[in-house]
């Protein structure tokens, strides 16, 4: 296997091969464009903007999860296991660990939306 291969992913009982989990990267990279949250800083103050983003990480924390299930035939979380399971794969595929502090902040709400995809409560954003 070449160096720069993807390797497959495994957390928590659950197995995803390499393209899978290439393909889920791809379609929920961190690169994304962020400048709508400056803009709204300007236009609406940083309180908002802050509100905003947070949001928007827990939507795509959702989105994720979704997708990382499918990829597993799973439709919910059936279990405190299953779930423990499919956030330590999430986490595998998703965290990227050179993140800057102010992004890590953020994935609780990530996380949070993780926990919704699955059916479970539970999360870290609520308290």
């Amino acid at each position: 296997m070449p160096a720069t291969a993807t390797p497959a992913a495994s957390a928590g009982g659950f197995t995803l091969p390499a393209d899978v989990c290439e393909s889920l990267r791809r379609k929920f990279s961190r690169e994304e464009d962020e400048g709508w949250a400056l803009r709204v800083a300007i236009d609406e103050g940083w309180e908002e903007s802050n509100a905003r983003y947070l949001r928007w990480q827990q939507i795509k924390g959702r989105l994720e999860m979704a997708a990382l299930m499918k990829s597993l035939g799973v439709r919910q979380a059936e279990s405190p296991g299953m779930t423990s399971g499919l956030m330590a794969l999430a986490t595998e595929i998703f965290d990227d660990p050179r993140a800057p502090e102010i992004v890590k902040g953020a994935r609780k709400y990530l996380r949070e939306g993780w926990y919704e995809a699955m059916g479970a409560g539970g999360g870290e954003a609520d308290g």
